[in-house]
Order: C-alpha cells, then sequence, then structure tokens
C-alpha cells in the first residue's frame, strides 16, 4: 500500500519530505499502538514486569522519554503482546520515515519496495506492497 500510494503521489508531482507515524514513541504511544493499558507499559519499562524492555532512544526533558516504536514492537512481539503483522508494519514505517527524511532526490517506486522488504525479516508478511 505504502509504494502504490507513492507511486500515485510522485505521478502528481508531490514530493515526499516526511513520513507518520514517527518511529519515536511516549509511554502513551506505546500503550496506544500495542493495545495495552499504561500501567503495563510501566511495568514493562521499570522491569517490574518482562525483561529487556527496549532502553529510550531519546529525552525530551528528562522526564520525557522516548522510544523506538521499531524496538519496542520486536520486543512486544517477542513477548506474545503484538502480532508478526504489527511489528512488520512497524519496521517499514521506520525504515520509510528514515528514507524519505534521508533521500535529497525522490525514490523511484522500486526503490523503495526494495528498500522496504529489507527492512522486514524474511519470513515476515507482505506488509509493505
Amino acid at each position: 500500500a505504502i509504494v502504490s500510494a507513492y507511486a500515485d503521489l510522485l505521478s502528481a508531482g508531490v514530493r515526499i519530505v516526511a513520513f507518520d507515524p514517527d518511529d519515536l514513541v511516549t509511554q502513551a504511544d506505546i500503550a496506544r499502538r500495542g493495545g495495552l493499558t499504561r500501567a503495563a507499559i510501566t511495568h514493562y519499562v521499570t522491569g517490574a514486569r518482562g525483561a529487556g524492555f527496549p532502553r529510550p532512544v531519546a529525552r525530551v526533558t528528562t522526564t520525557s522519554p522516548l522510544w523506538s516504536w521499531a524496538e519496542v514492537a520486536a520486543w512486544l512481539n517477542r513477548h506474545g503482546q503484538l502480532s508478526g503483522a504489527q511489528l512488520a508494519a512497524a519496521l517499514i514505517e521506520r525504515a520509510a520515515s528514515r528514507l524519505f527524511c534521508r533521500s535529497v532526490s525522490p525514490l523511484t517506486s522500486a526503490q523503495l519496495q526494495t528498500a522496504l522488504a529489507q527492512a522486514v525479516p524474511g519470513d515476515a508478511p507482505e506488509a509493505a506492497e
């Protein structure tokens, strides 16, 4: 879906400069995207439930950490809290966001499809199409 939408936008003369949703998420975002309670996420973050929850990758302030949604989605998937399709979508979203932020000239649809396919492990669902 991403590739076909991108091709349609390119043919209309639109230049993509960013992709949402962003990979950086708060605890509230994690709960919403994962379909979990904020309390459950707090337990994961503090280590009270589960081990090895990803560390924040950035902070807005000392009390406002941000996590990589792709890293959190992988952890939630390993712990049975997120489906493989949801993990694939998170990996594709991160790859698309990085591609659009770094690209100085428009990517072709084929370049985009190749890059997104490389972002998802071989046995994951074909969410990039």
